[in-house]
């Protein structure tokens, strides 16, 4: 992972439950496989988050990436953590704090908005003077907090070639170098550890690689593309052949049953079996993750399912809260199944929702969105197991 990514530092982004993947489990296999110079911390949303990776017993340094409020702070605020300050609101949060309660946060991220027009300090051409933004720092100081980062993000990283993300990249560098040459430590105090920019698709392209001395990955990280240009204007080799998609999402059939033609399935009997059908159902459902959008009557066209023995089968129904049936009647096996179930001795199969017959970007295609969202709907109910 470090050669692929040109050797940086990484803060693996585990916001989310990592993307839907379990964030402890995730984080225990990371801090096992890579040293803490290849892996410093682990970045996530919320200081709650924070604090289940704390009592999950995961140790690595922590970065809040967004928002947080005073009450978070003075509540129960996880050792080892730092937070991302991206505007005037948060410096008023921390300084309406006791200095005892502030001086839980290890250390805070100054965040600058190069383009993104979503969180962070103006950071546009007309402000990259650092003369502009010293007296963010000196409140800082002033606060009794450490500044340990400097950072942006991408708002086009996936684009190739991206124009607006060359832009962003060099208005952060001279920011950035300017700012070292007008540092002053005693104003100030000790100069920023880390300068980070670059999501997945950004370390792909190489954008602050210069001068940045870490990267931010998240999408590439669970073996997807941040969207299908990514993937087939990658640059970086490397990193192509490495990805391979890590989510396997998958249950056992519960039951295997015989529908007569003119029965109705499921809520709403929006499914009538054409013919007598062999159908299966799985203890899955939109609860799960599972798109009730893509409940399917008998005469609707289908893309995505389940796959089970190895071939991708439609819905059959209503997707409901915690079930979906499917139809198994064209499944090559389907006739050998159909005559186990009328003998009372139904075969133990397995269906899968997200795995190597179906990923997460096919579900994606149909849905019309993107893997990344189809992920983080793999909700905290399901078991992760990792291996």
């Amino acid at each position: 992972m470090q050669k692929a990514y040109g050797g940086r530092s990484l803060f693996p982004v585990v916001k989310a439950d990592a993307y839907g993947h379990g964030a402890p489990e995730i984080c225990r296999l990371l801090e096992a496989e890579f040293n803490d110079k290849e892996l410093p911390l682990f970045c996530v949303a919320r200081v709650t988050e924070a604090r289940r990776l704390r009592r999950e017993g995961v140790k690595r340094p922590i970065l809040v990436l967004s928002q947080f409020s005073a009450e978070e702070l003075a509540e129960d605020f996880p050792a080892d953590t730092e937070l991302v300050i991206s505007g005037f609101a948060d410096l008023a949060s921390l300084a309406g704090l006791k200095s005892d309660v502030r001086s839980r946060v290890s250390g805070v991220h100054i965040e600058f908005d190069t383009g993104m027009n979503r969180l962070g300090f103006p950071l546009r051409d007309h402000a990259v003077d650092p003369r502009a933004q010293l007296g963010i720092f000196e409140e800082v100081r002033r606060l009794g907090l450490n500044v340990t980062g400097l950072m942006t993000h991408l708002a086009r990283g996936e684009d190739n070639p991206s124009l607006a993300s060359q832009e962003q990249a060099a208005r952060f560098e001279t920011f950035v170098r300017r700012l070292h040459v007008s540092w002053s430590d005693r104003a100030h105090g000790t100069y920023p550890r880390w300068v980070h920019l670059a999501n997945s698709p950004g370390i792909a392209r190489d954008l602050g690689a210069s001068f940045a001395n870490a990267a931010r990955p998240g999408i590439h990280l669970w073996g997807l593309w941040a969207t299908e240009e990514d993937r087939t204007r990658s640059r970086s080799l490397a990193v192509s052949a490495a990805l391979k998609p890590v989510m396997r999402v998958s249950a056992p059939l519960r039951q295997l049953f015989w529908v007569m033609r003119g029965e109705g399935v499921g809520y709403g009997h929006r499914f009538k079996a054409p013919e007598d059908m062999l159908l299966g159902t799985v203890n899955l459902g939109y609860a799960d993750g599972v798109s009730r959008s893509l409940s399917r009557t008998h005469d609707a066209d289908w893309k995505v399912g389940f796959v089970v023995d190895g071939t991708r089968v439609p819905v059959a129904g209503t997707v409901s809260m915690d079930l979906c049936m499917m139809d198994l009647s064209k499944h090559p096996k389907a006739e050998a199944w159909g005559r186990a179930v009328s003998a009372g001795n139904p075969p133990e199969l397995v269906a899968d929702w997200i795995g190597p017959g179906q990923t997460a970007e096919d579900i994606a295609g149909v849905l019309g969105t993107i893997s990344y969202e189809v992920v983080c709907a793999a909700t905290a109910r399901l078991r992760r197991r990792v291996g």
